[in-house]
């Protein structure tokens, strides 16, 4: 079900999203329309500005209600403004960015694989010199941000439960001849689109670290979180792989990897976030 409301103050945000505490960001429409298709009510709310949705879900046994937001534009920038603008907007405890990453080893990963950034490097942070021969040169500083520990850890629980990805697989439409795995590791973030194997491998040379996929807004939610002083909400990202940053590179697995993007944000939030946000208001109650 879906439901339309249009508000000319923002400050009747507060008024529809009392209590909500999750929410999450999408840099393109698709990748928050394969969230919504799995939502048992979407509530758009229309602002002069933006467009935001109370999405109620019903996973596990578990209802709950994500705040859900796209961009529909690719990009750090874009996201950092939105990420701010969702940080004054709301009172969140959680802020997941959610969607589809290239990945950066076809050989260990496949179409769909989840990956889970731990430390989210800026692969074009640096300075760029030239040679005797005017050769141009790109030394990288190798920026840098870690993702909240804590977060990471309980993440792994649910990418470390085969019986969890199996059954988010199956969900899908189509039988995969291959198992859904999840990657947790370095993750590359940069401002263009990469459809060359080798700038790849100059990446990981790059930022010395052998690293799982490449995006272009990922580093926006650490960069944030360093501005914010590392209060909350907690962030994180949780991307699937649509291609592998090749002359391959197209849309086949878009639509698959925006699926198991959002239903692995789904079984998370059902599994362990909404327990923490119920178990953090008991202690305040005390």
């Amino acid at each position: 079900m879906s439901k339309l409301t249009n508000i000319v103050d923002k400050k009747e945000l507060s008024l529809h999203f009392d209590g909500n505490k999750i929410g999450v960001v999408t840099a393109l429409q698709s990748e928050l329309d394969a969230l919504i298709r799995l939502a048992k009510n979407d509530h758009e709310i229309v602002t002069p500005s933006r467009v935001y949705h109370k999405l109620t879900f019903q996973e596990n046994g578990t209802e709950f209600t994500v705040i859900g937001h796209s961009l529909n534009k690719m990009g750090m920038t874009s996201m950092t403004i939105t990420l701010m603008e969702m940080l004054s907007d709301f009172s969140l405890e959680y802020l997941a960015l959610i969607g589809i990453a290239a990945g950066s080893d076809s050989e260990n990963q496949d179409f769909g694989d989840l990956l889970i950034p731990t430390k989210i490097f800026n692969y074009e942070s640096g300075k760029y010199t030239q040679d005797k021969e005017e050769k141009i040169i790109f030394t990288s500083d190798k920026d840098s941000h870690d993702v909240d520990t804590d977060i990471i850890q309980q993440l792994s629980v649910i990418a470390n439960n085969q019986n969890i990805l199996d059954s988010i697989q199956n969900a899908w439409h189509e039988k995969k001849g291959y198992k859904l795995k999840a990657h947790v590791d370095n993750f590359a973030c940069g401002s263009s689109v990469v459809a060359s194997k080798c700038r790849v491998a100059e990446i990981e040379k790059d930022i010395a670290r052998k690293y799982i996929g490449i995006d272009m807004e990922t580093y926006a939610i650490v960069a944030v979180n360093q501005l914010k002083a590392k209060v909350e909400p907690k962030m994180f990202a949780i991307k699937a792989i649509t291609d592998f940053a090749d002359s391959d590179k197209d849309n086949t697995a878009h639509s698959y990897a925006s699926f198991t993007a959002s239903k692995f944000f789904l079984e998370f939030c059902s599994r362990i976030l909404v327990d923490r946000i119920k178990e953090k208001r008991v202690r305040h109650a005390i």
